[in-house]
């Protein structure tokens, strides 16, 4: 009888090790509300943030990182928020990969944004769209290496997407709106 315990206990521990194994996970509402706010901050700051508004290039550059920054920080509040929320209802909680994923996540968003204040004064507009392409479909095909989920393929495919974007000399605007289709329907 001891015998029959001691095996149901080793195979329970075999299965939480290897759940352990890819134990991160993507919220349903993470790439809703992340994808959300990326398609809109896309189309607001290029058509409201403009140098006939703002004729100075600081002027520009401050304005417009200061609104991407506040509402990342926001969607990145809110969605946090959510996580843990929707953890505590199932009697989960966040591993170890998860929280060290959630941090490349933070510093690809916030590269992202310095990026995006570079560009102002260095000039490279060009290629900002297609820069941020690849580095979200890098994070998704980090998160994906650790998680069930098949996000290393979406995140590939971003990849691909914003290297032929460059590649294919694409006009701005269609690679803006390829961005936004991207972001908004994730």
């Amino acid at each position: 009888m001891q015998s029959n315990q001691a095996s149901e206990q080793i195979l329970a521990i075999h299965e939480m090790m290897s759940s352990g194994h890819r134990s991160v996970f993507m919220e349903r509402h993470t790439l809703i509300l992340w994808g959300l706010a990326a398609a809109v901050l896309i189309l607001f700051i290029g058509s409201v943030i403009t140098p006939e508004g703002f004729p100075e290039t600081w002027m520009r550059a401050m304005v417009s990182t200061s609104i991407i920054g506040f509402v990342l920080a926001l969607v990145g509040y809110f969605d946090f928020r959510l996580v843990r929320r929707a953890r505590e209802e199932r009697d989960e909680s966040i591993s170890f990969v998860q929280l060290q994923i959630t941090k490349v996540w933070w510093l690809l968003i916030s590269l992202t944004v310095l990026i995006n204040l570079a560009m102002h004064f260095f000039g490279g507009g060009y290629l900002f769209y297609s820069l941020l392409l690849i580095l979200m479909g890098l994070a998704l095909y980090f998160h994906g290496l650790f998680s069930k989920q098949m996000l290393s393929y979406a995140g590939i495919m971003m990849i691909v997407l914003g290297l032929a974007s460059i590649a294919l000399h694409l006009p701005f605007t269609m690679i803006e709106w390829i961005t936004v289709f991207c972001f908004g329907l994730g």
